[in-house]
């Protein structure tokens, strides 16, 4: 929402905007942010800077799939199975554009569009 880049003081006259029918409001088109939030049936998908993957996640994506993204910061295997990946070190810094493509190459590791699509 446009709101949001008020709040945050971000130019965005530059970007495509449209209007939403149903909230009545003018948005920013956000199709090509690696770090959008998708959405498939029960799940909520994002690509950012720190994530967790648990079991329920593994039915649609492998562990071991997760595990050997090499474009990660950090990425653990935690003692009650849960997946910890960390794209970059500091969330302050996802304006980047190192950091944009880490999100654009995890986001196509794990198949985010394919999972929104079934």
């Amino acid at each position: 929402m446009i709101d949001n880049y008020k709040v945050f003081n971000k130019p965005y006259d530059h970007l495509r905007q449209y209007w939403d029918e149903e909230l009545q409001v003018n948005k920013v088109d956000v199709s090509n942010n690696p770090g959008r939030i998708e959405f498939a049936p029960g799940l909520v998908l994002m690509s950012c800077w720190r994530m967790y993957f648990g079991n329920s996640f593994f039915k649609h994506v492998s562990r071991e799939r997760i595990l050997s993204f090499e474009g990660a910061h950090r990425i653990e295997e935690q003692d009650n199975g849960v997946v910890f990946v960390e794209l970059y070190a500091d969330v302050f810094e996802s304006g980047n554009e190192e950091n944009k493509e880490k999100q654009k190459q995890f986001r196509e590791w794990i198949e985010i569009d394919k999972l929104v699509s079934t």
